[in-house]
């Protein structure tokens, strides 16, 4: 983890409040930056005091795999869209690096126009899709890593789909296709505004799972139908919740996959 967060914020804006359990890993330091980018970014790099710096731009969406991929690097690297659509960008600094008064004299707008020029000048490397691991054992699935730059709101939208539909396995039928889907994504966006934790729509979905077990063993099969369909939506709705927000955790997974192993049997000896 890294040794110092150093935050830099516009004139004016407060610090924000953040989670005990994050600032008990991290030293995180709040800065005031004055004037514009090129003299901010330039004291960040005097504060580092010659260690590795991993900058990026909190209206920057990072694939929170790449740090990892990243950190075992030891080179000057930039990681820039890999299509060329968004102003977003990732750089990593090693001790060999521009001094503040080359930055200040090439008067970048942002991270991505130092990035930028950083590689026209070979002073660092593109990041290659050759040193991305992309492989996502809970998918079952190799992903290619992304870098989005979220200004509006249309635009985290777009992301927002993205992200849905990149965290789906595929489909085996009919209803994993085409009845899922748009039942998952109205769940999922209101439960993640409200900040609804995905390990409660995992319980929720394990009171649904054995809860259809005695109405099963009764008869009453249209009931139980009707709580297991519920618990196989929800078995969607608490992964891509966990993954849309960045709450993925070892409780919820075994919580999750759990059920999974336990509810099959218990559900076949009350059919018979």
């Amino acid at each position: 983890s890294p040794s110092r967060v150093i935050v830099d914020l516009p004139a004016g804006r407060a610090p924000l409040k953040l989670p005990r359990r994050i600032l008990g890993k991290l030293q995180v330091e709040w800065r005031s930056g004055q004037g514009g980018f090129p003299g901010r970014f330039a004291d960040i790099l005097s504060l580092a005091q010659g260690e590795p710096v991993f900058a990026l731009d909190a209206a920057t969406l990072i694939d929170p795999r790449l740090p990892a991929s990243l950190v075992n690097l030891h080179r000057g690297v930039a990681v820039l869209p890999r299509h060329g659509e968004d102003r977003a960008a990732i750089l990593l600094l090693g001790a060999e690096r521009p001094s503040s008064e080359t930055i200040l004299e090439r008067q970048p707008a942002d991270l991505y126009s130092l990035a930028e020029q950083l590689v026209g000048a070979g002073a660092v490397s593109t990041f290659q899709d050759a040193e991305f691991d992309g492989f996502v054992r809970r998918l079952r699935r190799t992903l290619p890593y992304y870098l989005f730059r979220i200004d509006d709101p249309a635009r985290a939208a777009k992301v927002e789909r993205f992200l849905f539909w990149s965290n789906y396995k595929g489909s085996t039928d009919l209803f994993t296709r085409y009845v899922y889907p748009p039942l998952v994504w109205a769940m999922v966006r209101p439960l993640a505004r409200c900040r609804v934790h995905p390990n409660w729509v995992t319980l929720l979905s394990i009171v649904l799972a054995l809860g259809a077990i005695p109405f099963w063993f009764n008869g009453y099969f249209v009931i139980g139908f009707v709580m297991a369909y519920g618990m196989s939506i929800l078995d969607s709705v608490d992964g891509k919740l966990a993954r849309l927000t960045f709450t993925d955790g070892e409780l919820g997974n075994i919580m999750d996959h759990g059920l999974d192993m336990v509810h099959p049997p218990l559900w076949y000896l009350s059919w018979a």
